[in-house]
């Protein structure tokens, strides 16, 4: 029998020292805004820390 369940990982930003030291504009239904947010950059985008704390069904995943 297959189970499907939702797995949560989040990025090791502190392991690598990512920063949010870029800024984006904010866009709001295709305009852009005079807004800016901070934009984190991301070293080594693929090293993902699975999040066992937030899962309801982690037993699946184990």
């Amino acid at each position: 029998q297959a189970v499907i369940c939702c797995v949560n990982v989040q990025h090791n930003c502190a392991g690598h020292g990512c920063t949010g030291s870029s800024t984006v504009l904010v866009y709001k239904e295709h305009e852009k805004m005079m807004k800016t947010v901070k934009w984190i950059e991301h070293h080594k985008p693929l090293d993902l820390i699975l999040n066992t704390a937030q899962m309801c069904d982690a037993s699946h995943v184990q």
